[in-house]
């Protein structure tokens, strides 16, 4: 191959007055080279000027009027120097490496370019199958596992150097797009919303796997940061750094379903009679308890006007779906128009409640609607309705006390006396 002259830079000298002289590979920074520096080298010659003879003669290069050494140094194709007018050959010394190595020449590896490969396929959807369809449970733990990336040289081996790769997965925020919900107290900090992944050679061939498992939980998109050191110089792409990240790096997407409220079921329900009121007239009419969409029309139910009991307090069951690994949520209502919601977790009216409440392995809650406006005694008690009740837009939920909310649609409960 072609041969390229380039300076030697002295080293430390030894009490034996031995200098040593380090040989860089000839680089396109120095003119000296325009390729990279990526394959073998071999150092054959080292020449010599300016030195003492083991009869201590000095030896110098000729220099001009500044100090300045005239002419140059340079070589043939054949790695043998250039005459030059301008200097006395007899005063460069050449010493052929090979022979002074026993016959062998003095050949090292240069790896200047490292190819960063990552196998296809390693980006997921977490929480939504090949079809599309989301799959994932509200809060559901995903596992990160399997991922791996190539350091390969010019030969296709693996390079060397390099140390601490690391892969940082971290939430951008958009919880509501991806899983129905956000909260306040969810940020790139908390714990779980950002995910670190080292990744070890552990048979040193350039093949670097993922040290352990890691969960991810979070609803939304990740962005991807990755970085390593090649003797001890980090490089990092993608994150925030504005620079792109190696072909088929992992990036991750994480699905759930949000969880949603339904009306299960309304006691009584369908025909049945009820009582109405005009001053102290009353008798019992025709109703109807009914479902329509996400509103519910109900009344008390009363077979005989003559006798002051209500045969059926209205109720009304919720259902919450995909509530997944939440702890609690919550639906509120309030009264339209204000006032006081009467709703109600006993059917003798106590424990009054304007909220919906369901906990961990419970699907469905129910409540009375209406209040009592009496002794309750059997003469003298009287059912009133709670007129119109309308659930807030949104429920909360609680997972390890931290408050997430949820848009739902929302419900409303009618329950109204009869008209006369």
């Amino acid at each position: 191959g072609n041969r390229y002259p380039v300076m030697g830079t002295a080293g430390t000298t030894d009490a034996d007055n031995v200098t040593t002289w380090s040989f860089a590979v000839p680089t396109n920074r120095t003119g000296e080279y325009s390729g990279k520096q990526d394959g073998y080298w071999t150092l054959e010659t080292v020449y010599l000027w300016n030195f003492y003879t083991s009869a201590g003669d000095y030896v110098e290069w000729a220099k001009d009027e500044s100090g300045k050494l005239k002419g140059s140094l340079s070589l043939n194709a054949d790695g043998s120097l250039v005459s030059n007018p301008n200097r006395d050959d007899a005063n460069v010394m050449a010493i052929d490496i090979k022979t002074e190595n026993n016959g062998t020449d003095y050949t090292v590896k240069v790896v200047q370019s490292i190819t960063v490969n990552f196998a296809p396929n390693q980006s997921k959807n977490f929480g939504k199958d090949a079809s599309g369809t989301v799959t994932g449970a509200f809060m559901q733990k995903h596992t990160v596992s399997g991922l791996s990336v190539d350091f390969r040289d010019f030969e296709g081996k693996g390079a060397p150097g390099v140390t601490d790769v690391q892969l940082i997965f971290a939430l951008n925020g958009q919880t509501v797009e991806h899983g129905g919900y956000s909260s306040s107290s969810l940020s790139n900090a908390t714990e779980g919303a950002t995910i670190t992944v080292s990744l070890t050679d552990t048979d040193g061939d350039g093949h670097f796997t993922q040290a352990e498992d890691k969960e991810i939980l979070y609803a939304g998109k990740y962005s991807t940061e990755f970085s390593y050191k090649v003797n001890g110089v980090t490089t990092t792409t993608g994150g925030n750094t504005g620079k792109n990240l190696p072909a088929n790096a992992p990036v991750f997407e994480v699905w759930s379903k949000a969880p949603t409220v339904t009306i299960d079921a309304i006691s009584p329900s369908g025909s049945h009679k009820s009582m109405a009121r005009s001053g102290n007239n009353s008798k019992a009419v025709d109703v109807n308890s009914s479902v329509t969409g996400n509103t519910v029309t109900i009344y008390a139910e009363k077979t005989n006007p003559d006798n002051g009991t209500v045969d059926t307090t209205p109720s009304v069951t919720l259902r919450i779906n995909d509530l997944g690994n939440a702890q609690s949520a919550n639906m509120k209502f309030t009264a339209s128009g204000g006032g006081t919601v009467y709703m109600y977790t006993d059917t003798g009216m106590s424990g009054r409640t304007d909220t919906y409440s369901w906990t961990s392995g419970s699907t469905t809650y129910s409540l009375y609607i209406g209040q009592y406006k009496s002794s309750r005694t059997c003469s003298s008690m009287t059912y009133e309705g709670a007129g119109t009740l309308i659930s807030n837009s949104y429920i909360t939920v609680i997972i390890d006390d931290v408050e997430y909310t949820v848009t739902v649609d929302p419900i409303t409960i009618i329950n109204n006396n009869p008209p006369y």
